[in-house]
């Protein structure tokens, strides 16, 4: 079964984007949303794919809520940024790792293998 990925992008051009380059290997939810976020409003994925840059939520606090969430703490969160200011804001965030833009097809899928393979490994030592 194909892994679920849940993107939250509120660029048209860069949920497109994103699509045509996963769409073939997982299945892929959309949402345009931080606070759909923070409120629970989506089906649990195996991967959280947010932009840093939220139109309605700050990355801080919906990552924070993420991994407060007994239902959500679990699942990896990748950021897609293009703040410059990237690396500053990861030590402050609670998110597993993150991609800037502009960025490969195949460097996003190779950060995506990175981070499901990591969970499933903690997983087996849980």
């Amino acid at each position: 079964m194909a892994k679920k990925i849940l993107i939250t992008e509120n660029d048209a051009d860069v949920k497109l984007l994103l699509s045509s380059m996963l769409k073939n290997r997982f299945s892929l939810s959309f949402i345009d949303s931080g606070r759909q976020l923070l409120q629970g409003l989506f089906e649990k994925p195996d991967l959280f794919i947010i932009n840093s840059q939220l139109h309605d939520a700050n990355i801080l606090e919906v990552c924070k809520a993420l991994k407060s969430n007994e239902r959500t703490k679990g699942v990896p969160i990748l950021i897609v940024s293009a703040s410059i200011d990237i690396e500053e804001l990861m030590e402050e965030c609670p998110g597993d790792d993150y991609i800037s833009k502009p960025f490969s097809g195949s460097d996003l899928q190779k950060k995506i293998d990175e981070i499901i393979s990591e969970k499933a490994l903690g997983n087996l030592y849980k």
